[in-house]
């Protein structure tokens, strides 16, 4: 997981499940730590169909932390978000996050890393 901080209180984590078979219950185990932490779920640019996590959106709705979709298209799971964006998530993102253009590129360019 990549931790950005955007400002003083906010911590993202993006997340790219593309790992090697060996390693991916150790993946898992952290995904599971950094969710059961979570206070706010965003996901961004998802077809919601490809598991495991297809199934964090659902899982977190359940436990009562708030969702949000941010997506071109509304997915499977969009009407269980609490709140759903449809465009580019780079037109969205940086209103979101009230990012002027110095923050959310320096957003990206951590994100990259």
């Amino acid at each position: 997981c990549l931790c950005v901080c955007v400002c003083v209180s906010v911590r993202l984590y993006f997340l790219v499940l593309l790992v090697p078979s060996f390693l991916f219950s150790q993946v898992m185990a952290r995904v599971k730590k950094e969710l059961d932490l979570c206070d706010l779920f965003i996901v961004i640019g998802t077809s919601a169909v490809v598991y495991p996590a297809a199934g964090f959106s659902s899982a977190m709705a359940r436990r009562g932390v708030p969702v949000c979709e941010v997506n071109l298209d509304p997915t499977s799971v969009t009407q269980t978000c609490d709140f759903a964006f449809q465009g580019k998530a780079g037109d969205l993102l940086p209103k979101l996050f009230d990012l002027d253009d110095v923050g959310a590129e320096e957003a990206a360019a951590a994100a990259a890393a």
